[in-house]
């Protein structure tokens, strides 16, 4: 099984819209791996971007917990990517033949965020520029999505034939851990835009 890296451009937010473009991109990404029959629930962002979530309540509280982890772990350190990782779970065979579960992550997403250090004298401006980004890193996503399925786990025998929900976490990395300019022009090749 391949492991897809996807690193997003990264975004230079405002505190007050962290959230609220996390929330636009993790959910889309989210809705984009779902298989299966799906409910969506459009929900529009506090910056005017309209999105698909899965229409689940624990997902949503999932996300939020987790957004909110992030948003104070980046009051401490301005600069932290945000990582989205799909998996699954596999049985190894370790020392004298004993099944230990692992996690064999088979895609990611990046997501660099750096907190605007100047407070913006015109917040609407500032939320129609992100808006915009937003649109274009959607679009980005979208594409790259249905470009790359050639790294998807088997799905075997589904519970639920309707629903295919495939493992994810989310978690944090310092931008040190990670090389690269990821907000200027030398962008690595892993960048999606």
């Amino acid at each position: 099984m391949n492991h897809e890296q996807n690193v997003i451009k990264g975004l230079v937010l405002e505190p007050r819209q962290v959230k609220d473009a996390l929330r636009v991109i993790i959910h889309s990404i989210l809705f984009q791996r779902e298989l299966g029959v799906v409910t969506p629930r459009q929900v529009e962002s506090d910056c005017g971007v309209f999105y698909l979530t899965l229409n689940d309540i624990n997902t949503d509280k999932h996300i939020e917990e987790q957004l909110t982890l992030f948003e104070n772990r980046l009051q401490e350190r301005p600069m932290l990517i945000l990582t989205l990782s799909f998996y699954q779970t596999v049985k190894k065979k370790t020392f004298l033949f004993i099944q230990e579960k692992t996690k064999v992550i088979w895609e990611e997403w990046k997501i660099p965020i750096q907190l605007q250090q100047m407070a913006i004298p015109e917040p609407r401006k500032s939320d129609s520029r992100l808006a915009k980004k937003l649109r274009k890193r959607l679009m980005a996503i979208i594409e790259r999505i249905c470009e790359k399925k050639d790294h998807l786990p088997s799905i075997g025998e589904a519970d639920d034939p309707t629903v295919i929900r495939f493992p994810y976490e989310i978690s944090s990395i310092e931008a040190e851990q990670m090389p690269g300019n990821y907000f200027g022009k030398n962008i690595p090749h892993l960048v999606i835009i």
